[in-house]
């Protein structure tokens, strides 16, 4: 798989999971910022996507604990 290949990889895979926190990487993620990932986790397509996955999670779990904060202030 060449570079955009795997871009466009980690792209469909996102946009699958869109609405379980991969919202971020469609939204905010461009070809440069997606290769930069694949570079950091040495072109290997399923480490740089369990990457974001952790970067996915971790972000939900702060939104959700936010969440509850802003509900528990009402």
């Amino acid at each position: 798989m060449n570079e955009q290949e795997m871009i466009q990889a980690i792209r469909k895979h996102a946009e699958a999971l869109y609405n379980k926190g991969w919202d971020v990487v469609v939204e905010a993620y461009d070809d440069g910022d997606l290769l930069e990932e694949l570079s950091e986790n040495g072109m290997d397509l399923k480490k740089t996507i369990k990457s974001l996955q952790a970067m996915v999670s971790l972000r939900s779990d702060l939104m959700e604990e936010h969440q509850a904060e802003a509900r528990a202030s009402y």
